[in-house]
């Protein structure tokens, strides 16, 4: 049976220190849902258990290190699949190949604005091109909430 009120003190530190890593990587796990850190968590658990065993400094963390590897090539597979379908598709998509009008002019570097359907949008221009108010500008791309925008190319029938 084991007698918890053996512990050395530098038992006791290291307990409190695999706990710390625990906590902390649970917490930043919560944090970013990115499964991220959660085999760091796995690994101080046994890193804690190794502790109560008395066993070396260098084999705990060495254990650690091995039982998160592990817990990451296990779950490589499952984190692959869910992380790859992360795209999240807005109806803004349905802007790109459209045509804007200028409502607040876009200058080389800068921010301007643009109507489309009824809705007013940030806009930049990736080219060093300037709209002023009034223009029609071609949707090209969406980078965050901003619409990137380009000349009208004019078709012409002779």
């Amino acid at each position: 049976m084991l007698n918890f009120m053996a512990l050395t003190s530098l038992n006791i530190t290291m307990i409190i220190i695999w706990a710390i890593i625990v906590i902390g990587a649970i917490i930043i796990e919560f944090e970013t849902a990115n499964l991220v850190s959660i085999w760091f968590a796995a690994g101080g658990i046994v890193g804690i258990v190794c502790a109560i065993f008395d066993l070396p400094i260098w084999a705990q963390i060495i254990i650690f290190a091995v039982v998160s590897l592990l817990f990451v090539i296990a779950t490589r597979p499952f984190v692959k699949k869910v992380s790859d379908n992360q795209t999240i598709l807005t109806n803004v998509d349905r802007f790109i190949g459209m045509t804007a009008t200028v409502v607040k002019d876009i200058k080389p570097g800068e921010k301007g604005e643009v109507k489309i359907e009824f809705q007013t949008w940030p806009a930049i221009c990736n080219k060093e091109l300037s709209f002023n108010v009034g223009d029609k500008v071609l949707i090209t791309g969406i980078v965050g909430n901003k619409l990137i925008v380009d000349v009208v190319e004019e078709i012409r029938i002779d």
